[in-house]
């Protein structure tokens, strides 16, 4: 049976029409579910949590953003139901970078089908640190001050509504650029150790997508048991913003101030704590210990080629 998670006020109340549309089409194909409908920030995982003590859900379904995504499976691996339970995601959020980077429809009539034909889920990896699961990417830096000023910004609700959420973004990279101070950093990747100076920001990823749409690891692949990580660094504030705006394109990949690793052990030390974005979540941190579940989620997606 379905299992569904429901964020209605997502993508500033996109989330309450994806899931009218939804829920006329489950009763009109008589599919069996039931659902949970979050009533606050926050609230995901433990709803996750709460469905997936009914046994006979083998199917848990979101409707929602990045933001819900990353709650529901947390709400999975704590409930220890990674590997029994498909994952399937309708998309009903503002950046939806999980689903440019899974190729699923944002027609919520299109990715509901999609989800129900596909019988055999794709596993995908999931990146984890301190017990937080994440599904898209983790960074440090200038990413996630600018996710912390988009989050709390005013007119984020505005140019959301006008579908201007990309003008929000860089709105909130303009204040960072003007406050931020790159760092030192030591990043370890599995027995590789690599020390960086004037450091901008450290990204370590699952798929190519963060912030909008903005491509910052064209390269990574979801399910090759790596993460994929960028190190902007050895750049002065001017030549940063050239940087910053060619990662909407993927060529900031072709800069010397640009390096890049793959691995599957990620270890970040700076000298002191810096704000942390997990899936655009925000938290602060000094050190990092991110490893790879290796094709831990059972997703309903397209396979691709």
């Amino acid at each position: 049976m379905l299992g569904l998670v429901v964020n209605p006020v997502s993508g500033h109340g996109k989330g309450r029409y994806v899931w009218d549309t939804v829920r006329q089409e489950l009763n009109r194909q008589n599919i069996l579910f039931c659902y949970k409908i979050t009533q606050c920030a926050g609230e995901t995982t433990l709803l996750t949590q709460e469905l997936l003590t009914q046994d006979e859900i083998d199917t848990l379904v979101v409707i929602g953003g990045d933001g819900t995504v990353h709650e529901a499976v947390n709400g999975l691996y704590q409930s220890q139901r990674l590997t029994t339970t498909r994952f399937g995601f309708i998309p009903a959020g503002t950046g939806n970078d999980f689903a440019k980077g899974h190729h699923i429809p944002t027609d919520p009539r299109k990715a509901l089908k999609l989800l129900l034909d596909v019988h055999v889920p794709t596993p995908i990896d999931l990146l984890e640190s301190d017990g937080n699961i994440s599904v898209n990417c983790i960074g440090a830096g200038f990413d996630a001050v600018v996710a912390r000023n988009t989050n709390e910004a005013i007119h984020k609700k505005a140019f959301n509504r006008l579908s201007l959420g990309k003008i929000s973004y860089l709105l909130s990279a303009a204040k960072a650029f003007f406050t931020f101070r790159p760092f030192t950093a030591t990043v370890q990747v599995d027995e590789e150790s690599h020390h960086f100076s004037t450091v901008w920001m450290i990204v370590s990823s699952n798929i190519p997508y963060f912030g909008g749409g903005m491509k910052i690891n064209p390269l990574a692949i979801c399910d090759d048991g790596q993460a994929d990580v960028i190190v902007i660094h050895s750049l002065n504030r001017m030549k940063l913003v050239s940087i910053f705006i060619s990662i909407y394109s993927g060529k900031h990949m072709e800069h010397p101030a640009v390096s890049i690793f793959k691995g599957s052990h990620i270890q970040i030390h700076t000298q002191e704590p810096h704000f942390v974005q997990s899936d655009g979540e925000i938290s602060t941190a000094q050190s990092l210990n991110i490893r790879i579940l290796p094709q831990a989620l059972q997703f309903l997606k397209p396979i691709t080629i």
